[in-house]
C-alpha cells in the first residue's frame, strides 16, 4: 500500500527513464551581482547510468527564468548535435517548462528562447520537457558548478567527483 509520505518521496527523488529513452536533467546557476550564469545538463539512460554531462558558462547578467531557459534550450541543441531520439528532458523551473510545453508568447528577450524550444519540440516528438523536483535534480544542479574560466562549456565523459555520490544515491533508489 503506497502512503501519502511515499507518494510525497517519490515526488522528490530522480526516477529513471523508461526502458528505450534517455533522460537529460538541466539546472542553471545564477548568482545576483555576477555578470555570468551557468547552466548543467547530465545525461543518464533507463538504468541510471552516466553517460555523460555538459557545463556551460554565459558572459551577462540574466534574471533567472532566461537562464533556466537557456539551459533547456541548450539540453536540446546537445540532443540533436549528438543524434539522440527519445529523450526526456527535465529542469526544476515549472515556469520555464511551463512556457515552452505552452508555447507561449513573451515579448521579453527570452520569449524568442522559449519560441525555439517550442518549435524543435513540435516537430521532434521522440524529445519531451518535464518538471523535475530541485530536490530531484541535484547531480545537474552540482554539474552547473563545475568550474569554467570563460565563456565555453565542458563536456564530461566522466562524473565529477561532486555528483559521484549523489549519482549512486540516485541509482539506489530507482
Amino acid at each position: 500500500m503506497t502512503t501519502q509520505l511515499d507518494r510525497r518521496r517519490t515526488a522528490t527523488k530522480w526516477q529513471a527513464p523508461r526502458e528505450g529513452r534517455l533522460k537529460v536533467n538541466v539546472d542553471a546557476h545564477v548568482v545576483a551581482g555576477c555578470p555570468w550564469f551557468s547552466c548543467g545538463l547530465v545525461l543518464r539512460n533507463h538504468a541510471g547510468k552516466f553517460i555523460r554531462a555538459r557545463t556551460h558558462k554565459f558572459i551577462g547578467a540574466v534574471p533567472v527564468i532566461e537562464a533556466e531557459v537557456t539551459g533547456v534550450w541548450e539540453a536540446i541543441k546537445w540532443v540533436k548535435s549528438l543524434g539522440l531520439q527519445n529523450v526526456d528532458i527535465e529542469s526544476d523551473s515549472l515556469v520555464a517548462v511551463q512556457a515552452i510545453n505552452n508555447a507561449v508568447e513573451n515579448l521579453l528577450e527570452v520569449g524568442v528562447v522559449m519560441q525555439a524550444c517550442s518549435r524543435v519540440l513540435k516537430s521532434r516528438k521522440d524529445i519531451v520537457v518535464s518538471f523535475i523536483k530541485k530536490q530531484a535534480n541535484k547531480v545537474a544542479h552540482l554539474v552547473t558548478r563545475v568550474p569554467c574560466e570563460a565563456s565555453c562549456f565542458f563536456d564530461l565523459m566522466t562524473p565529477p567527483l561532486s555528483v559521484l555520490e549523489p549519482l549512486e544515491n540516485d541509482c539506489l533508489m530507482n
